[in-house]
């Protein structure tokens, strides 16, 4: 059965088609993370009414039941129920009550922001858990939802307030509701004529048929993307987050369970794209859809940049790839290698240079798994802690002789190499002749680069600049295949900021070592 069809019309919400598709996040994620999915909007921009129909139609196909509670009017026995006394165990039995949030499969949890302490903190334990007060609960499908502090009509709302972190920190996403007067007129019209029936809505037979094969489908390629690309997210929401570190300069941290919540939204989101669009997409599309709805930081009024996630994401969605080759560069490990040495020269008092050299050989990637990471570390550190003196290098005083042989031997691996004079063949080809040779080749993306100025620079800095040709050589060494200059760059970006560390490590022992 064909689930083209499949969209928000389909259950009387026209015009919230993207809304509506991320709303099926928790359906696809349930078994993998606890949390819920957070729903912001002004009031009458459709939150409930999507939830609970959504709610229905998995009632419908699945028997569990689904239920909205108010945050703020919730009373102790509507979680559990009425605790009774029994005389023969002596414990407290539970006599749970015809609506209790704990019997419900699908949840939505509205006005959460207007809910007390109290209540907040026993939400907390649902979403954390899927507990109350320690009693487990047949709750699955968790939503919230809540009027904005101020919403883009600047209506206010009086009672509402930041909600507490840790409550919100269990939002797995936020998802903020169109205004009705931000959608085109045709949608509003639309809308306006879809009051009919509202109050007896329930879902027919083809409405719930189509969930279940949406669903179905979109678990199915969920379930596939966890295992064919798992390693690649993992790879991107490390460099993400390592990238946001720097450019907020600590400011913003992604902690672990916020990683795991935006490793599950883009697998999410991917499968969810393919099946409600009917068609490929690429998973770096899908990533930035995800991470854009991935942090619910505005709901204890913690203003997200997304701008700056757009531009983090447009530095590290090349690990998202979708190349034939399994073998890849991963960033990240030379990003964290370079922090922590960073890091090693900022104490006060500077270490010692056995202490120093411990840590360089320690921080090396291991040569047999990770090859190509090994030779671009032991190479950056090698141009980082020399000296070019009348065409002689001089090693530097940061390493000890002994230790510092080994990245000699690894420098010297690559510089010998065939792949490294065919490199150099080639430059010295192109300056003689003003152009390459048709038989040795940088790789294709670079001629059919989309953009002749980055092309052009990376010509001059190839036949100018030895990090790029020692770079160059160990990727064709290892035969790992790039397909971007965006790959390319980020690439050449690290290898220079550990050339910077090394540097910085020669200079400060060079000074403060006797």
């Amino acid at each position: 059965m064909t689930i083209k069809k499949y969209s928000s019309e389909l259950i009387g919400l026209p015009g919230i088609n993207y809304e509506f598709k991320c709303c099926h996040i928790p359906f696809l994620v349930a078994d993998d993370v606890f949390g819920a999915l957070a729903l912001e909007g002004s009031s009458g921009t459709g939150k409930t009414t999507i939830i609970t129909r959504l709610g229905k139609l998995n009632e419908t196909i699945n028997g569990g039941r689904v239920k909205t509670y108010s945050a703020d009017k919730v009373r102790y026995e509507d979680f559990n129920g009425c605790p009774i006394p029994n005389n023969e165990t002596k414990v407290m039995d539970i006599y749970y009550m015809p609506n209790s949030i704990s019997q419900m499969e699908t949840v939505l949890i509205d006005e959460i922001n207007r809910a007390s302490y109290d209540n907040q903190e026993k939400f907390l334990s649902l979403l954390a858990t899927r507990e109350i007060d320690g009693i487990p609960s047949k709750c699955r499908y968790l939503f919230t939802a809540m009027n904005p502090l101020l919403s883009e009509d600047n209506d206010t709302y009086e009672g509402v307030q930041p909600i507490d972190k840790a409550l919100g920190e269990r939002m797995i996403a936020l998802i903020k509701m169109t205004p009705f007067s931000k959608m085109p007129g045709d949608i509003r019209l639309q809308i306006i004529k879809s009051c009919f029936n509202q109050v007896n809505w329930q879902p027919d037979k083809d409405a719930a048929q189509s969930f279940q094969t949406f669903i179905n489908n979109s678990k199915e390629v969920y379930e596939e993307s966890k295992y064919k690309y798992s390693a690649e997210v993992a790879s991107y929401i490390d460099s993400l987050q390592l990238d946001i570190l720097k450019e907020t300069k600590e400011a913003f941290k992604i902690e672990a369970r916020r990683a795991q919540y935006i490793m599950v939204n883009i697998l999410a989101m991917y499968a969810l794209d393919r099946i409600f669009n009917n068609e490929a997409i690429k998973l770096e599309n899908s990533a930035l859809s995800a991470l854009l709805i991935s942090f619910p930081n505005s709901l204890w009024e913690q203003p997200i940049n997304k701008e700056a996630l757009k531009q983090a994401h447009q530095r590290s969605k090349f690990l998202l790839e979708q190349t034939k080759t399994a073998k890849r560069a991963t960033i990240t490990i030379l990003d964290k290698a370079a922090n922590d040495i960073e890091n090693f020269l900022l104490r006060d008092p500077l270490p010692s240079k056995e202490q120093f050299s411990k840590l360089v050989n320690q921080s090396i990637p291991d040569e047999t798994t990770d090859p190509i990471n090994h030779y671009l570390f032991g190479t950056g550190a090698y141009v980082g802690l020399t000296t070019q003196k009348s065409g002689k290098s001089t090693e530097a005083s940061a390493m000890k002789e002994q230790e510092f042989s080994r990245i000699n031997n690894i420098h010297k691996a690559i510089t010998n190499s065939k792949e490294h004079k065919k490199i150099r063949e080639l430059v010295d080809y192109y300056k003689s002749n003003k152009g390459f040779p048709k038989d040795i080749k940088l790789p294709d993306f670079v001629y059919d680069s989309e953009d002749p100025e980055q092309a052009k620079s990376f010509y001059m800095e190839f036949l100018n600049v030895t990090f790029a040709q020692l770079t160059m050589a160990t990727l064709q060494m290892h035969k790992y295949e790039l397909s971007s200059m965006d790959e390319l760059s980020k690439l050449l970006e690290i290898f220079v900021r550990i050339i910077q560390v090394f540097d910085s490590a020669k200079s400060k022992y060079s000074l403060n070592v006797q």
